[in-house]
């Protein structure tokens, strides 16, 4: 079984990831964020785009290809490009892929298209499950991320009816219940409606340099670094970790 990854959400991650790099003065140069434009932000997220959509149901090697082809071609190099994705095949006429090397922004810019890239064979679909993510994001906070014994008294097709609740009227309707039945109200609001998670400065900055240490380790070393996931100790269940990735 393989997950099917939505378009949508990867090109949005994409675009805030962009837009964080054009926002960062201490880490990346000036020449790199004159270049990282509004509008070149927008041609990075649509050439990855057309990418995606041109290889649906095609070959994931050509994906990868194009996805990475995306960058010079957005700034200005379309000596690789292909005649279904650009209308401008072999011209370099405004090419500034050289000065975004000089000024070391191609790191980062293709760190966080390294994201998409590692995701391709589950884009090769070209699948959207925007709904059914939020969905299930609901249902995930009612049921507490499975930690609940559901078994007993339809404890999971009430949790679903309730996330179905929430999901058609907006959340109103169990804030009203909670304070009325319930003298922690609250607390309750403070739960459901929070919008905002802890994280560090250190946090935020791993976050944002994990794919360039990961692509610069690659460089310096030749060595190919995996996707990992959550790994669970088989004899404490209660312990996890989920590495950057596996060598």
């Amino acid at each position: 079984v393989q997950k099917i990854e939505c378009v949508n959400h990867c090109i949005k991650n994409y675009s805030k990831h962009l837009h964080r790099i054009k926002k960062d003065t201490k880490s990346v140069a000036l020449e790199t964020r004159k270049l990282l434009t509004n509008q070149r932000i927008k041609d990075l997220t649509r050439n990855a785009q057309k990418a995606i959509y041109a290889n649906a149901h095609g070959d994931i090697s050509q994906l990868k290809h194009d996805l990475q082809n995306s960058v010079p071609c957005s700034f200005g190099n379309h000596s690789k490009c292909q005649t279904y994705l650009c209308n401008h095949v072999g011209d370099t006429a405004s090419d500034n892929m050289s000065q975004l090397v000089s000024s070391g922004g191609h790191h980062p810019i293709f760190g966080s298209l390294n994201l998409i890239v590692i995701k391709s064979s589950q884009l090769i679909d070209n699948e959207t499950n925007n709904r059914a993510e939020l969905f299930m994001s609901l249902l995930a906070r009612f049921n507490m991320g499975k930690r609940l014994n559901l078994i007993q008294r339809d404890g999971f097709q009430m949790r679903s009816y309730l996330s179905a609740l929430r999901y058609n009227v907006d959340q109103s309707w169990h804030h009203k219940s909670w304070k009325q039945y319930f003298s922690c109200n609250a607390l309750v609001k403070t739960i459901l409606r929070t919008t905002s998670s802890t994280c560090t400065a250190a946090m935020e900055y791993g976050k944002k340099n994990e794919c360039v240490a990961v692509l610069k380790f690659q460089e310096k070393t030749g060595k190919t670094v995996e996707r990992a996931g959550l790994y669970i100790d088989v004899d404490h269940g209660f312990l996890g970790a989920s590495p950057d990735g596996n060598i």
